[in-house]
């Protein structure tokens, strides 16, 4: 696939458009446990932000034409994001981060892949056991997320809820209430 959609104008953007197969690529790029090589790795970011970047409009009679003007940019969010996600998985690692997270928040894509990587980060059992942040700095990002897009703001309802819900019986009560207070301000 890379190497079609890399060479020339390639097969028509809607072929690789199916939500199963972005899917997919969102999850091999923030799934903290997805392991890929570096030459795939590239590949997937490539496909996944041509999938969503890349316009195509048709002429009539003279074939169609592809504008890949956010292709680049779309290219270095997804980069820039998923090597700080994956180099770093703690809050205080990523708080120096946070301007480059912030901006590339606002691709779309970008967005949906924090809120997959927020959503299998904060779900370990022991992530508010270890965290010591009054408000962790993965609900600051979904915070963000859902400021600007409103698409998302159903998936990051059900992940602040699913939050919310969670008993934590492995937390003190006091530390319990001290979490869910910043969840459901946010929701």
């Amino acid at each position: 696939l890379y190497k079609l959609y890399s060479e020339g104008e390639g097969p028509p953007v809607a072929l690789i458009r199916v939500p199963e197969f972005l899917d997919l690529l969102v999850d091999a790029l923030y799934n903290p446990a997805s392991k890929i090589t570096a030459e795939h790795k590239s590949k997937y970011i490539y496909l996944l932000a041509y999938s969503v970047s890349v316009v195509e409009s048709s002429r009539r009679g003279k074939g169609r034409r592809l504008n890949k003007e956010e292709l680049k940019s779309t290219i270095q969010a997804i980069e820039k994001t998923h090597t700080l996600l994956v180099n770093h998985k703690g809050s205080s690692e990523l708080i120096a981060e946070v301007n480059t997270l912030f901006s590339c928040i606002r691709f779309p894509v970008v967005g949906m892949g924090v809120l997959h990587w927020v959503d299998l980060t904060v779900s370990e059992p022991n992530f508010f056991k270890l965290n010591t942040d009054h408000t962790p700095l993965h609900l600051v990002l979904v915070d963000e997320i859902v400021s600007n897009h409103p698409l998302l703001h159903h998936k990051a309802l059900k992940l602040l809820t699913l939050l919310f819900e969670n008993s934590y019986d492995e937390l003190d009560v006091l530390v319990r209430v001290k979490y869910k207070s910043p969840v459901s301000v946010a929701s």
